[in-house]
């Protein structure tokens, strides 16, 4: 996929994540799973943006292990209310889409040494990064209908 389409294709998601997000608004809690899933798009976005791309750029081919969502810090408590860490999420990525912006060409082609597949370049992170959104957004999508259909529903 050529640059900028990768780049609009992840601005085109962050309006859907914003999109879904709004769902939490008003709510310290949130529906458990929504909220939990929230809290790992979070987690993750973290560690793939700080300890791959970012990585990446600042070294020669780094290693990069595999992501294990479990046993990664977390950026925002977990008993934050889902809305911050909604919030975080959505500047950090607005954030990302600012500097993949600045990213020269050329540094699209730098490559790390992931832990099982070897070497992955910066812009095959960043195509992976835009796969991985469809995924989460369908999930969201679906929690978010799961949970309407739900207060729809008379009580038993």
């Amino acid at each position: 996929m050529e640059i900028q389409h990768l780049i609009r294709e992840l601005e085109s998601n962050l309006h859907r994540f914003h999109e879904l997000f709004a769902h939490l608004e008003g709510s310290d809690t949130g529906p458990p799973s929504l909220a939990r899933l929230v809290h790992i798009l979070s987690t993750v976005h973290e560690e793939v943006v700080d300890y791959r791309l970012k990585k990446i750029l600042r070294e020669e081919h780094p290693y990069l292990p595999q992501i294990d969502p479990a046993t990664l810090p977390a950026p925002v408590s977990p008993d934050s209310p889902p809305q911050v860490t909604a919030t975080r999420f959505l500047d950090r990525r607005r954030e990302l889409i600012k500097l993949l912006e600045r990213v020269p060409k050329e540094s699209w082609k730098r490559t790390g040494v992931h832990e099982t597949e070897g070497h992955v370049t910066f812009g095959e992170l960043v195509r992976r990064m835009v796969e991985k959104d469809l995924s989460a957004l369908e999930d969201l999508d679906s929690l978010i209908a799961r949970e309407a259909q739900q207060e729809v529903l008379p009580p038993n």
